[in-house]
């Protein structure tokens, strides 16, 4: 796997989106303390994220079936938030 090198971290309006998505179409919905503090936590690194959202739901990213969805959406919110860096 390619590892992004990535600018600025995501916003907390990019982190609410991103985990919204996790919930709705992946069923990893987090409590409101875990998903305020991934909200109001600088994340600049897809692979660290992706792990934070497994740990933060109890889950070892490790063991996860949904490991690569989970990814998948994360690197589009980073791919998302870069292009809109460079417009």
């Amino acid at each position: 796997m390619v590892a992004l090198a990535l600018r600025s971290p995501l916003s907390e309006a990019q982190v609410e989106a991103l985990l919204r998505v996790v919930c709705v179409e992946l069923g990893l919905c987090l409590t409101p303390d875990t998903y305020d503090q991934l909200v109001t936590t600088p994340h600049q690194d897809v692979a660290l994220l992706t792990d934070a959202i497994f740990l933060a739901e109890g889950m070892s990213p490790q063991t996860a079936g949904l490991y690569g969805q989970v990814r998948a959406c994360v690197e589009h919110a980073f791919s998302t938030a870069i292009a809109s860096d460079d417009a």
